[in-house]
């Protein structure tokens, strides 16, 4: 399976992003696990940029060992008033 993702950094941590909003990759926790290995690609979280109904965008943070992380959020949209 070939996916598009982008490795990144700053402040110290690394992260894979994977956009999921044209095309959804349904990875398992070991494929999670897989991809933030060091060995590999590796990453302190990937981040999968989600579709959403109400928002822009919507983020998935997962942490190197496969867990969800607490930062799960909506992408503000600048052409949604508050």
């Amino acid at each position: 399976m070939d996916i598009k993702a982008f490795k990144m950094d700053g402040l110290g941590n690394d992260f894979v992003i994977i956009d999921q909003r044209y095309q959804n990759y349904n990875l398992t926790k070991d494929q999670i696990i897989k991809i933030c290995d060091r060995k590999f690609i590796g990453c302190d979280q990937l981040i999968f940029i989600k579709k959403s109904d109400e928002k822009d965008a919507g983020l998935e943070f997962y942490n190197s060992d496969g867990s969800v992380s607490g930062a799960v959020s909506q992408v503000w949209s600048p052409h949604q008033r508050s």
